[in-house]
């Protein structure tokens, strides 16, 4: 709670008692703090979220030397009403009105130089500038990210087609419009939903569109996009139930073809040439989804469904007589999005010193690419089963340790499909914490199963002061040009990330 009424928080700080919820009050410039939490060696082992009172977490807000807390529960109260007049309220409004703004700076530098492309990968800047109030049971924030990529100002020869599509960028932010209540709450504008929580794989999360176009895995504050939509949350303490109305598609940022990451591959499609069209215009249907979830120490999970237009591509392609390839046809693609199915559901749970999440998801009506002649878009209505493991030992006070496999079976598979039949992915993440967690490094390790390739990504993080940190990290891609990481093995880059707070 934020607040400058002792008294207030010492009658918030009885009931949390009686709760049994453990907590501290705490002070920093004039302003007091319930901070609620689990300690365990002065070290976070992971995060969580507790809805309390007023169902929302607010803020989240750890200084750095506080940074190895175990558990943290944030919560802000709205204040009581202020008493006076039109002025008074006013006056009020404005001094409760609240600013961030931060820069982030992206570069990536091949290590060998790509065909047709710069030796930078990208050199990404980011000025994330948001501002939130809340007045009783009113709640609304506007933010947005402006995005300049100094990448195709170092390479002439660079296709305009990608230029116009990637270097200059105004990207909306959360900005919504919330009205609160005790047990629900109501959300309209361009929102944020987080449904799963796997390392770079998206299983369960499959509500919010992401910005691909930099990198196969790109940076969490610069790959999500929120979706238009509303959003209706009921709660009973343990159970949530959430709905989502999505009246227009939001789909993922790929780029065009040609950047180095684009999904699909100048031989995928071989021997025919490629020609890349511009998308397809999106589909008018409106989406919708429901989710039920719980969470009761030390077990939880959820069940949720999603009907809605694809976020992921999917290409459709025309073969075109083409007397000057040498295969005779080119291959004519386009990005296309079609409505889908999605059911799903989580499950956490914790046994002795190991913390175990799962997802799973079955994806009905989705569109998969075949070589089949007859097939004029040259894509089949394929469904198909995701599901990943995640392992968290708790085993070191100063050393975080990620297991994860994920699989996806394409079912009634046939040998004409252009995907495998049972895709399956190892990962293994590793982060030591050094100097009251200012110094960070960590590696993180995808593979591939089937064909033997994989993505390994050293980092080192270092936070020189609570407003400034610093990432420097190599992705290194090996194996078979055919796999989902060892097509891009000549593509192995150096990277810095400098992101300041103000």
């Amino acid at each position: 709670s934020d607040s400058m009424d002792r008294k207030r928080i010492e009658e918030l700080s009885q009931l949390l008692k009686q709760k049994n919820i453990p907590h501290n009050i705490i002070k920093d410039n004039n302003r007091l703090f319930i901070l609620l939490g689990e300690f365990y060696e002065n070290k976070i082992l992971y995060m969580r979220q507790k809805n309390l009172f007023r169902k929302k977490i607010y803020a989240l807000n750890i200084q750095t030397e506080m940074s190895k807390i175990n558990s943290v529960y944030a919560l802000e109260l709205s204040r009581p009403p202020v008493e006076g007049g039109f002025t008074a309220k006013v006056k009020d409004f404005l001094r409760n009105q609240r600013y961030e703004s931060r820069f982030l700076n992206e570069s990536a530098y091949f290590a060998e130089k790509p065909l047709n492309w710069s030796n930078w990968s990208k050199i990404r800047n980011f000025l994330h500038l948001s501002t939130f109030n809340q007045y009783n049971k009113w709640e609304w924030k506007i933010s947005f990210r402006l995005l300049y990529d100094a990448t195709f100002d170092t390479e002439d020869s660079l296709s305009n087609v990608i230029k116009d599509n990637q270097q200059f960028n105004f990207i909306p932010e959360e900005t919504y419009w919330k009205y609160i209540e005790k047990d629900w709450q109501l959300e309209l504008g361009f929102l944020n939903v987080k449904w799963g929580n796997l390392i770079d794989t998206y299983i369960a999360d499959i509500v919010n569109p992401k910005d691909m176009r930099d990198f196969i895995l790109p940076r969490d504050s610069s790959r999500d996009r929120p979706f238009l939509g509303l959003r209706f949350n009921l709660n009973f303490e343990p159970h949530n139930i959430e709905f989502l109305y999505l009246p227009v598609a939001s789909v993922d940022y790929i780029g065009r073809h040609g950047t180095p990451f684009y999904p699909i591959s100048s031989n995928s499609y071989s021997p025919h040439d490629i020609n890349d069209r511009l998308p397809a215009e999106l589909p008018n249907d409106m989406g919708y989804g429901l989710r039920w979830s719980v969470n009761e120490n030390p077990m939880g999970g959820s069940l949720f469904y999603l009907r809605s237009v694809n976020n992921e591509a999917r290409f459709e392609r025309t073969l075109i007589t083409n007397p000057n390839s040498p295969s005779g046809t080119t291959a004519s693609l386009r990005q296309k999005h079609f409505p889908i199915t999605k059911f799903g559901g989580t499950f956490n749970f914790a046994i002795e010193k190991y913390k175990i999440h799962l997802e799973s998801l079955y994806v009905q009506g989705d569109k998969v690419p075949t070589t089949l002649t007859s097939v004029a878009d040259g894509l089949v209505d394929k469904n198909s089963f995701h599901m990943g493991l995640q392992i968290h030992p708790q085993i070191w006070s100063s050393t975080h340790l990620t297991l994860q496999y994920v699989i996806k079976s394409y079912l009634d598979y046939t040998d004409n499909l252009m995907v495998d039949e049972n895709e399956q992915f190892a990962t293994i993440e590793l982060e030591h914490f050094f100097h009251n967690s200012r110094f960070l490094p960590k590696i993180t390790a995808h593979f591939g199963t089937q064909r033997g390739d994989s993505l390994i990504r050293p980092q080192v993080k270092w936070v020189p002061t609570p407003n400034l940190n610093l990432k420097l990290g190599y992705d290194l891609f090996e194996g078979d040009h055919t796999g989902t990481f060892g097509k891009y093995s000549d593509l192995d880059r150096y990277y810095l990330e400098t992101e300041y707070s103000f």
